[in-house]
């Protein structure tokens, strides 16, 4: 659960020998588990301030509330100006094999105003090009309602009348 959220609020993880976007972090090369090298230890995560009047939102799909991993989950954090998106970061977890950034989708929401039909658009977008291991495909749905209940919390609350 961590990965995505770190990655969407833009952290950096400062190590014993460095310090790396939590993009960078949390990818890993080939036969490798870690892009930490022998004795390389975490020492310290980094969030930076987000916007004021920012939103975030963490949600994942699971069978038991307290205790699972997720099946799927979206971490999300989104700017606007004069009622229309003007920032997003949208990053999947449990979707592939290290934190997936929905850049496309974030490009798409830009200067949009946060409602059903960009909700429905986005998720769309999210799994255009999809390919889903054989027994996943169900997934496909899970990030779809994900990042449309994600746009749809990015809308101005309404007040009751």
């Amino acid at each position: 659960d961590l990965a995505p959220a770190l990655e969407a609020l833009g952290a950096s993880i400062k190590t014993t020998k460095r310090t790396l976007a939590a993009e960078e972090f949390f990818t890993a090369g080939k036969l490798r588990s870690t892009v930490l090298a022998k004795g390389e230890l975490v020492e310290e995560i980094l969030v930076p301030a987000q916007r004021p009047g920012s939103r975030q939102a963490y949600q994942k799909f699971r069978i038991r509330n307290s205790i699972d991993f997720p099946i799927a989950g979206l971490a999300a954090i989104f700017n606007s100006a004069g009622g229309k998106i003007s920032g997003a970061r949208l990053v999947l977890g449990a979707v592939a094999p290290i934190p997936l950034r929905l850049k496309a989708v974030e490009a798409f929401l830009e200067g949009k105003a946060a409602g059903e039909r960009t909700a429905a658009a986005a998720g769309e977008l999210a799994v255009k090009e999809a390919r889903p291991l054989a027994k996943n495909g169900f997934k496909i749905q899970l990030v779809k309602a994900l990042v449309q209940k994600a746009v749809m919390s990015a809308a101005p609350a309404k007040l009751p009348v």
